[in-house]
């Protein structure tokens, strides 16, 4: 609000982001216009700042952006809602796209993205399995972007799971937890009938629909290989859930997407240190106890396993659990 401006800084503004929140209502410009009326206020400045105040209202709220010159050398802007710091550097996010900027160490990551994208698309042709992974079949659009900043298309109505997991304070209900985790596993069954490991389920690129029970996880696209392949690369969150054997070979297994899919149950669940100690009673013993349990078995036994034992025992039986907040609500974090 204006008390923290003096007179010159308000007349230096010009946008109306400058001084009003993103709402914007008639009620802050009338406590504006009430602060430094002239018949009110002593300032000598008074009446030139009532008249900005009024002009910067007139504006209207003009979403942040990024700004960069695209592979045509041309000058564009990326505007977005909401961002947040990556491994690699940071996110950009609006209702249907996302835009990462990448810091210089990191720049083989859109190298990267590129071949998975592309073998990610010619699979996708052949695999006859494609019915069954439905709910895990979303196409992303790479966008004409300059060098570090990588630019995506994405389905409406997902938001990155990190602006859900603020909304429930760190912890996410387990029910919808349930089936986050379920929808991951979709994921990692449609990358096994590729015969690849998805090497994804980090936070940082994972988004969610939370009224359509959908998940989206990018996190494939840069770091999927063939399995019991060789290692190209792994997020620095990955790294410290990926199963030690398969870290020491850099070799990724089958069984290497369900320690990610159970790493990711504990975090979202609300323990920060991925080791299923701090988890709280009100979780269900039978989820909790198959989390923090040893992965021994590949994505298909350990997929029956969880729908056939899991979530019957931590939830009786299946029911779908609706839990509905509007996207542009999550991206505010509320």
């Amino acid at each position: 609000m204006s008390s923290q401006y003096t007179a010159q800084q308000i007349l230096s503004f010009s946008s109306f982001n400058q001084l009003f929140s993103k709402d914007g209502s008639e009620k802050e410009l009338r406590t504006l216009r009430h602060q430094w009326h002239p018949d009110r206020c002593k300032d000598k400045l008074a009446t030139d700042v009532f008249i900005h105040i009024s002009a910067l209202y007139a504006l209207g709220f003009v979403p942040p952006e990024v700004e960069y010159i695209n592979s045509d050398g041309k000058n564009a802007a990326y505007l977005f809602e909401a961002k947040y710091k990556t491994s690699f550097g940071m996110a950009y996010v609006r209702n249907g796209s996302v835009a990462y900027v990448f810091e210089d160490d990191y720049l083989f990551l859109i190298d990267l993205f590129k071949q998975n994208f592309k073998e990610y698309s010619d699979n996708l042709q052949k695999s006859k399995h494609l019915k069954n992974y439905e709910y895990s079949l979303f196409r992303v659009y790479p966008i004409n972007s300059p060098q570090n900043i990588l630019i995506l298309q994405l389905p409406k109505d997902f938001v990155p799971v990190i602006y859900l997991m603020n909304h429930f304070n760190g912890a996410i209900e387990p029910r919808i937890v349930a089936w986050i985790l379920s929808r991951c596993f979709d994921i990692g069954m449609l990358y096994r009938s590729m015969d690849r490991v998805a090497n994804g389920f980090d936070l940082e690129l994972l988004y969610v629909d939370l009224e359509g029970h959908r998940v989206l996880d990018l996190n494939p696209m840069f770091y999927s290989v063939g399995r019991n392949a060789k290692l190209k690369a792994l997020s620095s969150n990955t790294v410290s859930m990926y199963p030690a054997d398969c870290l020491y070979n850099k070799t990724a297994e089958s069984k290497c997407d369900v320690a990610l899919i159970k790493a990711l149950g504990v975090r979202l669940l609300g323990d920060a240190t991925y080791t299923g100690a701090l988890l709280g009673s009100s979780i269900p013993s039978a989820l909790k106890q198959w989390l923090t349990s040893p992965t021994l078995k590949g994505k298909l036994e350990s997929y029956s396993e969880w729908q056939q034992k899991v979530l019957i025992n931590a939830f009786g039986a299946r029911k779908f659990y609706k839990y509905v907040v509007p996207v542009a609500q999550l991206l505010k974090g509320k």
